[in-house]
């Protein structure tokens, strides 16, 4: 611990330990909700658009007001990922947090307990809890621990550096989402914009017409 960090009690810091805690299952629990309700409303949306696109007819300039679903889609889905962005960067802090007051226990080094050793110890730190870090988020926390990073500027680089799967999945489904609205706007357009047909009783004239010329 730093000279300048402020000392607590081991009771207090299993007291904050709890609450980070909660916050990391609260946070993250917020963050899939959220995606779930944006993702569902979104589709939603996509499909009536789409069914309203597959009964309008060509030259049918009230079919412009079916673009209010592509338009829908992609403010919904920039909405929906700086929404799920913000409780997953609180799920992120407080997952930060967690690991330096756990350190701090010293939880985690076996040699502070006069436990016997897991059967099964964990292969990044030995203890008894598993502690499932890719490749990518372990190399950021040991580049983190060399260049004695700030735990904000740690939770920074796990959020903004897309290490999280969580949410390059959603900007991926956002995205695909945006895009096929994009496009269904541009057929909606074109199908409302196209000439109607003319009608076949006014293509050429009936035989009985064009025997009495």
């Amino acid at each position: 611990m730093s000279a300048g960090a402020p000392q607590a009690s081991r009771d207090e810091l299993v007291h904050l330990y709890d609450i980070e805690r909660t916050a990391i299952k609260d946070e993250l629990s917020s963050a899939y909700q959220y995606l779930s309700f944006y993702v569902g409303l979104i589709g939603a949306i996509l499909a009536a658009s789409l069914a309203g696109f597959l009964r309008l007819d060509r030259g049918d300039w009230r079919g412009l007001a079916l673009l209010a679903g592509p338009l829908m889609t992609v403010v919904l889905g920039a909405l929906g990922y700086r929404t799920v962005d913000v409780f997953y960067r609180r799920f992120a802090e407080a997952w930060v947090s967690s690991e330096n007051i756990a350190t701090m226990l010293a939880w985690y080094e076996q040699e502070t307990w006069p436990l016997p050793a897991p059967p099964f110890p964990s292969g990044l730190q030995g203890g008894p809890l598993t502690r499932p870090l890719s490749p990518r988020i372990k190399g950021v926390f040991e580049r983190a621990k060399v260049e004695h990073w700030t735990a904000e500027r740690v939770a920074d680089a796990f959020v903004a550096g897309k290490l999280s799967p969580t949410l390059r999945y959603a900007r991926f489904t956002f995205a695909s989402y945006a895009a096929i609205g994009v496009a269904l706007a541009a057929l909606i357009i074109g199908r409302a914009l196209e000439s109607a047909p003319a009608p076949k009783n006014a293509t050429a004239p009936s035989a009985h017409a064009a025997a009495s010329l």
